[in-house]
């Protein structure tokens, strides 16, 4: 799961002047972290840095908002348990996978069958450099979906 907000005392400021402050910075926030999470799906795990076997992971991807301590938190992630978990992390992050049960892991590539006590995977993130890369688009959706639904009086 990755996180990115919108900080500071502004918000918790805002909040006085109008009840209509907290909701709408929530749903702006919402609505941004969805589009991440579409980003992330269309273009992360569908060939750029992930090719598509079967779906889990991207069908997994999931995305969230909250508020906590006058910051407005937007999540995109995995909503993976177990072993699939496993697979969405050591993508995002890179790590060695090593035995637990048996003497050697056995695998098929293309070059023929390997077998080894470990494998290197390299770092493949594809949230973390979502954000990063539309870091810019992120501030400016939510900021744009804000002000929206304020100036309509409404919530979005």
């Amino acid at each position: 799961m990755i996180e990115f907000k919108i900080r500071g005392t502004a918000i918790k400021g805002l909040g006085r002047i109008s009840a209509n402050v907290m909701p709408a910075s929530i749903l702006a926030m919402k609505a941004t972290a969805e589009w991440v999470r579409g980003y992330v799906v269309k273009y992360k795990l569908s060939g750029q840095v992930l090719h598509n076997r079967n779906g889990g992971l991207s069908g997994a991807i999931q995305s969230d908002a909250k508020i906590r301590a006058g910051s407005v938190i937007g999540r995109v992630g995995s909503g993976l348990k177990g072993r699939m978990l496993a697979y969405a992390r050591i993508h995002e992050l890179g790590g060695i996978i090593r035995t637990k049960d048996a003497p050697y892991l056995i695998f098929k590539t293309a070059s023929g069958w390997v077998k080894t006590k470990e494998v290197k995977m390299p770092k493949r993130s594809y949230l973390q450099s979502s954000v990063r890369e539309k870091k810019r688009e992120i501030v400016n959706r939510y900021g744009k979906l804000f002000y929206a639904s304020l100036s309509r009086g409404s919530i979005l």
